[in-house]
């Protein structure tokens, strides 16, 4: 979304400080397990994409998983629907 795009651009910096990038795509419970799992995996594999074309070295993307099928309720959940990206920054101490 444009909205996604957005906060992708505004941790540009911190991305491309990162040494190590995780991506967890996820779902609701709304429809079958099977299709949930595909569209989380597309979900996480749209913000790779994104990353790559911010510059993020291809290597630093080390996880790229399936987080599928949030059990709690509400059975619709948007909150659910989103990728999470985990950043390791290592800084030299002052």
């Amino acid at each position: 979304t444009t909205e996604a795009r957005r906060t992708l651009d505004a941790l540009h910096p911190l991305l491309l400080e990162a040494r190590t990038i995780g991506l967890s795509g996820h779902t609701d419970r709304v429809g079958a397990p099977a299709f949930n799992r595909k569209l989380a995996a597309r979900r996480a594999e749209t913000v790779k994409r994104a990353l790559l074309d911010l510059g993020v070295p291809r290597e630093r993307i080390t996880r790229v998983e399936v987080q599928c099928c949030v059990e709690d309720p509400p059975k619709v959940n948007p909150p659910a629907r989103r990728t999470d990206v985990e950043m390791l920054i290592v800084r030299p101490a002052p």
